[in-house]
């Protein structure tokens, strides 16, 4: 597994991947996707800033919450997104994303940012979606750089 890789097992057994070109997977009525991205600027992992810089465009409004998964600390964001003007949409669409922030070995001026979103249908509240992402958590992989002696090793971190 690469820096940079990522991926999610299901209860039902299906494997997702942050793989470029990777297609989400329907899961209860949620849309999941996994990315890896880079954040700035570089802080604790729960700034505002942090968790803006790894979201995008078009957040109307969002909150965070610190959690503790058993890859670490996280934090459970719920987005409320509008779709870009030339789509000719309003809609406001709900999304979930659970982020865990890495130091990145290659440059400190920023981090990387290992997410897991999910876009929400209707019948979900953002208690239900949150409580659907902390569930799907415990299949999450990611890489964790840990530092021995003066020797970086990668070792691969399963919930």
């Amino acid at each position: 597994m690469l820096l940079y890789d990522q991926s999610l097992v299901f209860p039902d057994g299906k494997i997702i991947t942050s793989d470029i070109g990777q297609i989400g997977y329907g899961w209860k009525g949620l849309g999941i996707q996994l990315y890896t991205m880079w954040a700035y600027p570089v802080g604790d992992g729960t700034s505002r800033a942090m968790v803006e810089s790894v979201l995008g465009n078009h957040v109307v409004s969002f909150s965070q919450r610190p959690v503790t998964l058993g890859i670490g600390p996280a934090v459970l964001v719920s987005v409320n997104r509008d779709m870009p003007a030339a789509s000719g949409a309003h809609a406001i669409y709900h999304e979930c994303w659970l982020i865990v922030f890495h130091p990145d070995p290659e440059h400190t001026d920023r981090q990387i940012a290992y997410t897991m979103q999910a876009r929400c249908g209707r019948a979900f509240t953002p208690d239900d979606a949150a409580a659907a992402m902390l569930e799907l958590a415990k299949g999450w992989n990611i890489p964790t750089l840990q530092v021995q002696g003066s020797e970086k090793v990668l070792d691969f971190i399963r919930q």
